[in-house]
């Protein structure tokens, strides 16, 4: 029970940390919300937060001690950086807490928060013996197949942005050149 809390807790800090990495830009851009302007000052908290995310990912699933509870310590920083914005009148605003539609809001203020006293509660789940081959197997199985429906998301989505721009750009021709006319009779060859 606990490796698999520490798993799906692990990959909630990951996915946080790939939602930044995968739009770099709204996610920079979502700190104005907070205070941070763009230029260094802005590459520098967002590649700090995609870091200390990222680290924190990696050390949960590792079981490293006191990890889960630095996780819950940020977690917890986050709920109070969210009802800071929120008094300061920034409900709304883009937060790019996981993704870049994420908005600051209380009901972030309410993952964060809950999400902090799961990182706290980890270390208190009995650990128990590793699992068996067969259990092993299974989780296995139910990653890979999750993997699976992720990747088919991915491709769904590239499709559709696929289609979104042929539709931009409107039928031409394999050989269309802009510009070009066609010239035919005596002399075109």
């Amino acid at each position: 029970m606990e490796l698999i809390a520490r798993l799906v807790l692990a990959g909630l800090l990951a996915a946080a940390a790939a939602s930044k990495l995968a739009s770099p830009a709204s996610s920079r851009a979502a700190l104005v919300t907070f205070g941070i302007g763009p230029g260094p000052a802005g590459y520098l908290a967002w590649g700090s937060v995609v870091a200390a995310e990222l680290g924190l990912a990696i050390a949960v699933a590792a079981g490293l001690p006191g990890a889960a509870y630095l996780a819950s310590g940020l977690m917890a920083l986050f709920g109070l950086i969210l009802i800071g914005a929120l008094m300061q009148g920034r409900a709304g605003a883009p937060c790019a807490c996981f993704g870049s539609r994420s908005k600051v809001g209380w009901g972030s203020v309410s993952r964060n928060l809950v999400l902090a006293a799961a990182f706290a509660a980890l270390p208190l789940l009995p650990s128990g013996q590793l699992l068996s081959t067969e259990q092993g197997l299974g989780v296995g199985l139910g990653v890979a197949l999750i993997a699976c429906c992720g990747l088919a998301v991915a491709v769904f989505v590239l499709a559709r942005e696929l289609g979104m721009l042929r539709l931009q750009l409107g039928a031409q021709s394999a050989l269309d050149v802009a510009g070009e006319a066609r010239r035919s009779g005596p002399g075109s060859i």
